[in-house]
């Protein structure tokens, strides 16, 4: 239970002081994140293979059919390689990163329980939650790509009717991306205790999701301190992915390839650390009336 006469900041200092320690204890319970960021890598490089001879040869009559024929020459090839990435990260997150986030919610737990933390028993853990971490990552893809929709029907209309009021192009571009960030990170927000519950408790995904929604509600400024501010920190990121093109003619193409390693570094450091600061405010607060 929350220990008693503790506030949502007092949460918030003892969950960064409690995941920050555990990172310096047990430096391993990042790995999983790692390994999807070491995957990432290997993606960029097999979809950018894929785009060079003899092999686009293979992936020339797809490329033509939806992007157009034009993006199978340099430096437009290249722009058309940051969206397949992109792809391709969506379903690494979704996939891969149920597992990565249940083998570090585990591996913190074995930490807070103080008992002999191994990898293998996080993997194993995660493993057997798979599923219902699973389902969690599909729903909470799906509502996000619904207020994506929802931002680029009504959102978008409303401010593209006032466009005239934010400037020149940057201001709008600034707009655009940050309201997606944001949109993104709320809809998150919502699910962010749900897999903690599924690891730590034994939750099936439909009661630690109704769990996570009253926790997040509850604790609102714990929400926002440890999961939205930090996933703020990637408008830059989101800024120069959407000015690519810009980027591209501003400097050289080849410029892409340090934008997306950005991506994939700083994408490494807050799902990691978003995870586990989390699963710490979780033990913290699990035990609140729900």
């Amino acid at each position: 239970m929350r220990e008693k006469g503790i506030t949502q900041t007092g949460v918030i200092k003892k969950a960064l002081g409690t995941g920050f320690q555990a990172m310096a204890d047990f430096p391993q319970i990042v790995y999983p994140f790692a390994i999807i960021a070491v995957i990432e890598v290997i993606g960029l490089l097999l979809i950018f293979a894929a785009l060079q001879p003899p092999f686009v040869k293979y992936s020339m009559p797809i490329i033509e059919r939806f992007w157009g024929a034009k993006f199978l020459h340099y430096p437009l090839i290249l722009l058309l390689l940051s969206h397949l990435h992109y792809y391709f990260q969506t379903v690494v997150a979704v996939f891969c990163g149920a597992f990565a986030s249940g083998m570090t919610i585990s591996a913190f737990k074995q930490y807070k329980q103080e008992k002999f933390i191994t990898l293998r028993s996080a993997a194993r853990d995660a493993l057997h939650s798979y599923w219902h971490l699973l389902a969690i990552n599909l729903i909470v893809f799906a509502l996000v790509q619904c207020a994506f929709v929802f931002k680029r029907q009504a959102v978008f209309k409303m401010i593209l009717a006032m466009r005239n009021h934010f400037g020149d192009e940057g201001n709008w571009m600034l707009i655009h991306a940050t309201a997606a960030l944001f949109i993104g990170a709320v809809v998150q927000s919502l699910f962010v205790f749900a897999q903690p519950a599924v690891v730590i408790e034994g939750k099936n995904f439909i009661s630690a999701i109704f769990k996570s929604l009253i926790l997040t509600l509850k604790n609102l400024w714990v929400t926002f301190v440890l999961v939205i501010f930090p996933l703020s920190l990637f408008l830059p990121i989101a800024l120069l992915k959407n000015k690519l093109l810009f980027l591209m003619q501003r400097f050289v193409p080849e410029v892409i390839f340090l934008v997306l390693a950005a991506g994939i570094l700083l994408s490494f450091f807050l799902n990691a650390g978003i995870t586990i600061m989390v699963s710490a405010g979780y033990f913290i607060i699990k035990d609140e009336r729900a």
